[in-house]
């Protein structure tokens, strides 16, 4: 059996349980503070399943990127063409205050950006 579908199994077996409810249970509001950008305050992880690096969670059989809905549920809707960029760089953080949506070009410009300085260090 795959780690995702015992996972899977227990939310459709409780499904007197508010998913939000389920979805915090799965989160670490005491995570790292990013070094170079103390400010943030604490990355909230996520410690379930992950994809890519970015932490998954599946409701009413679909698949959903954890800090996608946290920002949604917390903030509201990301507009429409945007992504979210990890302020923290750290993928599996679900902190809506480390996270801005920006367009995907944003997005890689900045990834970019950030790989660089990285190599030069």
């Amino acid at each position: 059996m795959r780690r995702g579908q015992k996972r899977d199994r227990y939310w459709s077996s409780h499904p007197e349980e508010d998913p939000k409810t389920l979805f915090w249970m799965k989160v670490d509001k005491d995570g790292p503070i990013p070094e170079y950008a103390p400010h943030l305050g604490p990355c909230w992880l996520w410690m379930a399943s992950l994809s890519s690096g970015y932490g998954q969670v599946r409701i009413a059989q679909r698949r959903h990127y954890a800090h996608r809905l946290a920002y949604e549920w917390l903030i509201g809707a990301i507009p429409f063409g945007l992504t979210l960029d990890h302020l923290c760089l750290i993928q599996r953080c679900v902190n809506p205050s480390h996270l801005e949506p920006v367009t995907r070009s944003e997005n890689s410009r900045r990834q970019m950006e950030r790989l660089l300085l990285q190599r030069s260090i």
